[in-house]
């Protein structure tokens, strides 16, 4: 396997920049995901690494190669896409042994002991012989990977390779690919707008918006501490919760106002941060409480078995909250707010980017 460098990419169609000066390396075994809504640069950014689209300026580098202007038959990288694009004339056996078969040079016997062994790392040995028209999404989409795996190449490229399986499919699938990797040690680069199959894969996360890459980091630390506005909103079931205000942070700070009070804030490491900014707190970071600077009127709950989403409208947003089930509510009930102190988050509204914190600066990011 080989790392891959991806430096001051820039791709143009026209006067539209779908990829801005993207920079980023994923490691020699990593599984690294670009993550984002659609349109905003992931699947070009991963073409180009394929070789399946030309950078307009920049460089791809793989296993210390430039490759920015070669072929895709040239990078010894396998793609895996949503739609399977498998053979309907083939079976199982043929359409995973395709790409050895195409390639030349093998004897009948070691493309068979390769697709034998593909197809017993992804346990499809017992499908090798079936068309591939009758089989589940699920055992399609492996037998589309075992067609990737089965001349081990340098790299893996996803492109949303489970957008087409229902929602219990893709749960296991996202199991097994995780699982398919360590085992391979595969360095792999993923590409999905699914925030909870990033999470649950990745090891590295890019999150990408309009050709831009916002904030690049471990699966937690992007969860914890959103370097934008737009990660802090893109991320998280419920999102996370913005409330904006109106002040000024000097270094030390340690709290803000908010409503009628204050709340404690990580120590602020940034001077003279002033006008418009935004409070960012996760739902499982807010309490309920009489004493809470923030008030609202409960606006509606949303049970979840263990746990339930309270939202609660205030003068400033809608509050969401996570509590245990059994926390009592009544709906238009009055109530107060507090939040973690070291759980939060600040940003600066004109930036959109994260105001530096205490905890940032723990964390080794922000």
């Amino acid at each position: 396997m080989a790392e891959i460098r991806v430096q001051n990419l820039v791709k143009a169609f026209g006067d539209f920049l779908a990829v801005k000066d993207s920079s980023f390396t994923v490691a020699d075994g990593a599984f690294f995901c670009l993550l984002g809504p659609s349109g905003c640069g992931k699947t070009t950014t991963l073409r180009i690494i394929a070789g399946l689209e030309l950078p307009t300026s920049g460089h791809v580098y793989l296993d210390g190669e430039d490759v920015s202007f070669k072929r895709a038959s040239e990078r010894d990288i396998a793609m895996v896409f949503q739609l399977f694009a498998l053979y309907p004339h083939m079976n199982v056996r043929r359409n995973i042994a395709y790409p050895l078969t195409n390639i030349g040079g093998m004897s009948r016997a070691q493309i068979n002991a390769k697709v034998e062994e593909a197809a017993r790392i992804l346990r499809i040995g017992h499908l090798l012989d079936r068309p591939v028209g009758g089989l589940s999404g699920g055992d399609r989409q492996r037998v589309a990977l075992g067609r990737a795996i089965v001349r081990h190449p340098k790299a893996f490229m996803m492109d949303e390779p489970l957008g087409a399986l229902d929602s219990e499919f893709r749960h296991d699938m996202c199991e097994e690919l995780r699982a398919l990797h360590d085992r391979l040690k595969a360095t792999t680069v993923y590409v999905t707008h699914d925030q909870l199959e990033a999470m649950r894969m990745a090891d590295t996360i890019a999150v990408m918006n309009h050709g831009v890459i916002e904030q690049l980091g471990a699966p937690q630390q992007i969860y914890d501490r959103p370097a934008t506005l737009f990660v802090a909103d893109f991320i998280g079931q419920p999102s996370m919760n913005l409330l904006p205000f109106r002040g000024r942070l000097a270094r030390g700070d340690r709290s803000v106002t908010l409503g009628a009070g204050s709340q404690a804030v990580p120590e602020v490491r940034e001077d003279g941060v002033e006008g418009e900014l935004v409070l960012g707190v996760r739902p499982e970071h807010v309490r309920l409480s009489d004493e809470g600077a923030i008030r609202g009127e409960v606006y509606g709950t949303e049970y979840l078995g263990t746990t339930q989403i309270v939202a609660v409208q205030t003068e400033g947003a809608l509050v969401r909250a996570r509590l245990p089930a059994s926390r009592q509510t009544r709906l238009g009930e009055r109530v107060g707010l507090t939040f973690m102190p070291d759980r939060i988050s600040l940003f600066d509204k004109t930036s959109g980017r994260a105001i530096r914190t205490a905890l940032h600066e723990g964390a080794g990011h922000g």
